[in-house]
C-alpha cells in the first residue's frame, strides 16, 4: 500500500516509511537530536520534506529543541541546498537545521598546527558569509548552521599525535585546537576519545576508530584535554558571546601602526565574538617554538577606552596570576589596517596588547 506525504504531497512509500519510523524513535526515545549520514547523497527535496517533517513533530510532542544534522562533505554552496531555508528551491520547507562543517575541518588544523596561514581561515569564512548571504537573518546566525569538529572516523589520521622522544611535545596545539572548536562559530563537537588523547593514524579510516574500553581508566577525568574540554565549557556557557555572537577575525601588529592577517603558516590568529556590548577576544600564537609579543584590533564601536579586559582562559598559564589590561586607542592616520583582500585602513580604532608563548591561546572579555 502506497503512504501519501503530506509534505511533498506524493505517494513515496520508501520516504513516508523513514519519516514514520523516525517519528517512532521521537516519541518512545529521550533522543534529542537526529544525525543523517552521508547527507550529501540524498536528494535535496527528501531532505527538505524529512526536515520540517521532524521538525514539526518533535515541537508536537514537546521537544521543542529537536535537532537535526547532516553529513555534507562537501564545500558552503554545496551545503546551503541542504541546511535551513534553501533558496535554490522556492518551496516552503526548510532542510534539517544544520550539517557537519567540513569546510572548516578542511582548513582550520592545518592553521592550528603551522601548515596553513591564518588568513586561510578568515578567507573561508569570507566566503562563508558570502555564500550563506541570502539564507541568513543575522550575521551570528551562521553558527547555528554548522556543527565544529576537529577529528572524524572516516579519515586517517586523528588530530592529536606524539612523539615517542617527547610525547608531550603537541599538548599545547592540542589544547589551542579545542580552544577555537568550542570559541568559533558554530556547535562544538567531539569525536570520541579526542578527550583522552587518541592518536591514530594510518593508510585506512580504520586507524581512527581505535577501541576506548577494554583497558583500565579508559576513561580519565582528570585527563589534560578532558579537563581543558570542561575549563573551556564552562567559560561557553558563561559568555553568551561565544555562543551567539558575531564573529570577526582581527587584524594583529608587532609594532603598534602597521595591523594585518597572518599570510604564513606558524602565525598569529584572532578573532571577537560580539553580543550586544559583550566582546571576547580570542588571540592564538600557532608557531610551536616562537613566542610572540604585539596588539591584536578590537570593537571600536561599543567600546570606552576606560573598560580593561580580563583573561579568560590561556592554555599555558594560571589564569588567577593575570593581570586586567587596558585598550589602546588608536587616532585616525597613526597606523594602517590591510585587510584580506589588500585594501586598507587608516583608523580611528583601538586595540589590546598581548604576550603569547609558541602554541598559546588566550581568551579576553571586559570585566570578570
Amino acid at each position: 500500500m502506497l503512504n501519501y506525504d503530506p509534505f511533498y504531497g506524493r505517494y513515496y512509500p520508501v520516504r513516508q516509511a523513514l519519516i514514520v519510523a523516525h517519528q517512532y524513535l521521537l516519541l518512545n526515545t529521550i533522543l534529542t537530536a537526529s544525525r543523517m549520514d552521508t547527507l550529501k547523497y540524498l536528494e535535496p527535496d527528501f531532505v527538505r520534506s524529512f526536515g520540517t517533517a521532524i521538525s514539526e513533530f518533535a515541537t508536537v510532542i514537546g521537544k521543542k529543541n529537536f535537532f537535526t544534522f547532516g553529513e555534507v562533505f562537501d564545500d558552503d554552496e554545496k551545503i546551503s541546498h541542504f541546511v535551513g531555508r534553501d533558496v535554490h528551491n522556492h518551496g516552503d520547507l526548510l532542510g534539517v537545521d544544520a550539517a557537519l562543517d567540513f569546510p572548516l575541518f578542511f582548513v582550520l588544523p592545518g592553521v592550528i598546527k603551522g601548515q596553513k596561514a591564518p588568513s586561510d581561515l578568515v578567507a573561508m569564512y569570507e566566503n562563508r558569509q558570502h555564500t550563506l548571504a541570502p539564507i541568513i537573518s543575522a550575521q551570528g546566525e551562521i553558527g547555528s548552521f554548522f556543527v565544529n569538529f576537529l577529528d572524524n572516523h572516516d579519515v586517517n589520521s586523528r588530530f592529536y599525535s606524539a612523539e615517542s622522544d617527547d610525547p608531550r611535545k603537541y599538548d599545547a596545539h592540542m589544547s589551542l585546537a579545542l580552544t577555537c572548536l568550542l570559541t568559533l562559530q558554530g556547535i562544538p563537537s567531539l569525536y570520541y576519545g579526542t578527550e583522552q588523547g587518541l592518536q591514530g593514524s594510518g593508510e585506512s579510516s580504520e586507524a581512527t576508530r581505535e577501541a576506548l574500553w577494554g583497558k583500565p581508566n579508559a576513561f580519565d577525568l582528570h585527563h589534560p584535554f578532558y579537563r581543558t574540554i570542561e575549563l573551556l565549557s564552562r567559560l561557553r556557557a558563561r559568555q553568551p558571546a561565544i555562543r551567539y555572537g558575531r564573529q570577526y577575525f582581527r587584524q594583529t601588529s608587532e609594532d603598534g601602526v602597521n595591523f594585518s592577517y597572518a599570510t604564513r603558516p606558524g602565525g598569529v590568529l584572532a578573532y571577537s565574538r560580539l553580543l550586544d556590548s559583550q566582546e571576547v577576544v580570542v588571540i592564538a600564537n600557532t608557531s610551536l617554538d616562537q613566542g610572540w609579543q604585539g596588539e591584536t584590533l578590537i570593537d571600536y564601536a561599543i567600546e570606552a577606552n576606560n573598560h580593561a579586559y580580563t583573561l579568560q582562559y590561556s592554555n599555558q598559564r594560571v589564569v588567577q596570576n593575570s593581570y586586567p589590561i587596558s585598550m589602546i586607542g588608536k587616532n585616525e592616520g597613526t597606523i594602517q589596517i590591510t585587510n584580506l583582500d589588500g585594501t586598507n585602513s587608516k583608523g580611528a580604532t583601538r586595540a589590546i596588547r598581548v604576550e603569547l608563548l609558541p602554541a598559546e591561546v588566550q581568551v579576553w572579555s571586559k570585566g570578570r
